[in-house]
Formats: C-alpha cells, sequence, structure tokens
C-alpha cells in the first residue's frame, strides 16, 4: 500500500473543490440580496466549518492522523523468505475478518481465510478474484485443521503451495494493543496441533506459522512425492516426504509468464487444471493433467528450454470489445450530441422569400407561407417575430412614437418673429410645404425612412 499521504490527495482536491463551490454559492445566493434569512444561514455554516475543523487541528499536529507507523503488511512481508531464494509459495491468512487486510473468504464462527503470492503487496491485492477453483478444496482442508481430525495439515496445504499460515491479532486500528478483539477460539490451538506447522518467533501484532513440508507453487517432483501426484486425492500426501520438491520457473504466477530449465520428471503447478496456462518444452506443448485431486501436473518426457504462459481466452477479448461499445454508447448518449442545423439536408421549395415590391413596413407573411419545410434559424428567426408581432397586437400597443420633425434654419427663424421670406405660405425659396405634414418641410415618421 502506499504512504497514506498519497490516498489522502484526492480527499484534499475535494476539500479545495467544496470551499470554491461554497465561496461561489455565497456570492451568487447572498450578495446583492435584501436582507433575509440567506445571510444569517450563510454566516452561520461558515462558522460550522470553523467549528468542524477544530478536532482536526489536534491531529494534523502528530502528521500521521494516530495511524500506526508500520502497517500490519509490512511487519508481516518483511519477514518472510523471498521468492527468489525458495521459489513461489503463497501465505494463508486466517481469523477475524475484520484484521485481515486482504478480501477475505468467510469460513463461518467469526473466521475467515484469504489467499495471496509471495510478491509484495500492491492495490491489485485488493481485489478479489471470484470463483477461485481450488477455494472449496481449501476450506475442506482447514476444517480438517479447524476439527484436529488430521495432524499432517502442512502436508495437505502443500498441495496449494502454502508455505506460511498467518493470524494477525493487532492492527493498530480495530485493534489495540490496550483493547484487542479476541482470537476466534480454538484457532491457535489447532493450528499449534499440526505437526508440519512450526510457530516463528514474530512481533505480538500477529502468529505466523511456517510450513516445513511446503511446495513451491511451480515445482518439479522426484521419486515417491512424483508418484503421488498421479494419484486424484489430496489425502495421498498426508504420508509422503514432500522435500523432493525443487522450485522451477519461478515468478511464473505473479508475472503470468516464466522461463527456465526442466529435467525429465513431473512438474507440479499450484492452481486448479486450466487450459489458459500452458507449458512448452523446446518447441513442444505438454498438456497438463490434475496432481493431488486439486492442482494441475505436467509429465515432462525430456528436459530442455521451457516456458510457463497465460493466455487470455479469446472470449474475454470479444467481452472487453462489448463492454467498451456499450461504454461508448453510454457516453454519447449523455453528452446529448445533436447534428448542428447547417449540415441537415433541407428540401427546396420555389418559394419567394423577400418581396421587394411590398410596401414599406408592410408586416410579414404567415409563417406557413414563408418557412414551411425549413429547420433551423430560419425557422427560429421567422417563428420568434411571428409571436412578438402577435403578442403586440393582443397587448394592444397603440401606434408608434410621433414622427420625427425636421426643420430648417429658416423655420427656425420664422418662429421667432423674423420676416425671411413671403407671407404667402412659401419658404423663402418660394416651394410650398407639404400640407400633409404638421409643421416643417422634412418631417420624416419615425422608423419608416424618407
Amino acid at each position: 500500500m502506499p504512504e497514506s499521504g498519497l490516498l489522502l490527495v484526492p480527499v484534499v482536491l475535494g476539500l479545495a473543490l467544496s470551499a470554491a463551490s461554497a465561496i461561489a454559492a455565497f456570492s451568487a445566493d447572498v450578495t446583492g440580496r435584501t436582507f433575509g434569512w440567506r445571510q444569517p444561514l450563510g454566516l452561520l455554516s461558515i462558522g460550522a466549518v470553523a467549528v468542524g475543523l477544530a478536532p482536526s487541528v489536534f491531529t494534523v499536529l502528530d502528521g500521521s492522523w494516530f495511524l500506526p507507523r508500520v502497517s500490519t503488511i509490512e511487519l508481516i512481508e518483511g519477514e518472510l523468505d523471498a521468492a527468489a531464494e525458495v521459489g513461489d509459495y503463497r501465505v494463508l491468512y486466517l481469523g477475524d475478518p475484520r484484521l485481515i487486510p486482504y478480501p477475505t473468504v468467510d469460513l463461518g464462527d467469526g473466521v475467515a481465510m484469504a489467499v495471496v503470492g509471495s510478491g509484495r503487496s500492491d492495490l491489485l491485492r485488493r481485489w478479489p478474484v471470484a470463483d477461485q477453483a481450488t477455494d472449496e478444496q481449501l476450506r475442506q482442508t482447514i476444517d480438517l485443521i479447524a476439527t484436529s481430525s488430521t495432524q499432517r495439515g502442512g502436508r495437505l496445504l502443500a498441495a496449494f503451495g502454502v508455505r506460511y499460515v498467518v493470524v494477525p491479532l493487532v492492527d493498530g486500528v480495530t485493534s489495540t494493543s490496550a483493547d484487542p478483539l479476541p482470537v476466534p477460539r480454538g484457532l491457535l490451538d489447532s493450528l499449534g496441533g499440526q505437526l508440519d506447522l512450526v510457530r516463528s518467533i514474530t512481533a505480538s501484532t500477529f502468529a505466523r506459522y511456517e510450513n516445513t513440508a511446503s511446495i513451491p507453487t511451480v515445482a518439479q517432483l522426484q521419486g515417491p512425492l512424483a508418484d503421488a501426484a498421479a494419484t486424484d486425492s489430496l489425502r495421498a500426501l498426508a504420508g509422503v516426504d514432500t522435500s523432493g520438491a525443487g522450485p522451477v520457473l519461478t515468478g511464473a504466477i505473479d508475472g503470468r509468464f516464466a522461463t527456465g530449465e526442466l529435467t525429465p520428471g513431473v512438474v507440479h503447478f499450484g492452481i486448479a487444471l486450466d487450459p489458459a496456462w500452458r507449458l512448452t518444452v523446446g518447441d513442444q506443448g505438454v498438456s497438463g493433467r490434475r496432481s493431488f485431486g486439486v492442482a494441475t501436473a505436467y509429465d515432462v518426457a525430456a528436459g530442455g528450454s521451457a516456458g510457463l504462459e497465460y493466455s487470455n481466452p479469446s472470449s474475454r477479448t470479444r467481452w472487453l470489445v462489448v463492454q467498451a461499445v456499450l461504454w461508448a454508447l453510454a457516453l454519447l448518449a449523455a453528452s446529448r450530441l445533436a447534428v448542428p442545423a447547417r449540415l441537415r439536408l433541407a428540401r427546396a421549395r420555389d418559394e419567394t422569400l423577400i418581396d421587394l415590391d411590398a410596401e414599406p413596413g408592410a408586416p410579414l407573411p404567415p409563417p406557413s407561407t414563408v418557412h414551411d419545410g425549413f429547420d433551423g434559424w430560419v425557422d427560429e428567426l421567422i417563428v420568434e417575430d411571428s409571436e412578438q408581432a402577435a403578442e403586440a397586437e393582443h397587448f394592444g400597443v397603440g401606434p408608434p412614437p410621433a414622427p420625427l420633425v425636421v426643420r430648417t434654419d429658416t423655420d427656425a427663424a420664422d418662429s421667432d418673429g423674423g420676416d425671411t421670406g413671403p407671407d404667402d405660405g412659401t419658404d423663402a425659396a418660394g416651394v410650398e410645404p407639404d400640407r400633409d405634414h404638421t409643421s416643417g418641410p422634412f418631417e420624416v415618421p419615425r422608423g419608416t425612412g424618407p
């Protein structure tokens, strides 16, 4: 797991967005309005935030938010053997599900289990692998150990590649040294009664048992152990010495691919028989069979350079493509994309849209005679203009304001009493004004043109 500070980065970003949203909402909903309930509520909410932050001040000063300096996973993995030295193996966690730092499988009576590989833990292990083919057989083996039906539980667990059994006791959060959670009754006694499980000296926060009869996850079997692998019963391991198993093809589980040298014999692979795993020796593929009834075995006739590889089934690729298409359709539907109006095909009509012979100021023709069949902004423009005209008629808007009167300097002088022209109804130039206008020779109605 990464440091807790890295995991808090999204939390900090969320707090920053919340603060910005609060300020923006305060500015939009409170500022500029009349005094009411919004103003005191805004101040009260800001005060509530300050009160809520007060306890965190004492936690921030510590810097680690009172989390343990070393996590349970770090303590456990720090004392395990490196896979490069002993081969690939698995660790079996048993105990209270609240203390196991991995996805668990419930065994009943407050006990759960989790199985992880020998590699260092990362976030990928936080996701459980569904429908493990060997889960049921592993549960049956644990039941035999819990009920003391066998004292060779270590040899039975060897078929699954289990090298260590760990029981978490204190994690510093859910269970502390001052207030520890109770250990499931009889769990430590049952593990301690197994002849092949030896308890190691560790910190008091967990109990660790080493399986002295363990078999690497990928191992080459020799002698009676190779003969026992041909049986279809897990109990065949109880009476066989497992020391003849040597690690090969290290890294196959975590990397899904490993290469190495093999000698003639039986290769044991501690997973259920799966055709997606392929073993090749030289240029020849080796078919697998069941080993001890729960795992996989490959009979290698001739030694040489070998490779163990996992190939994803074609059905997985097809389902990924289907999933990608569904996501694309969902994003397209959520985006509300629409074809622009200018790209749509409009039906061509031989219509007169502008009548140059119409009288000035004449109203637009009815929409049905002009834009029938058009789309986009033409529709919106004409409909909007028609709606405005109908609204003006409905509310009884009066005639336009009085016409604009433009007078000459001569008319201005006449209005002052000056005698600048003949008094016979003509102007100074002898031109009779238009009698239809109320006054002035150049009276232009407002908004109509000359």
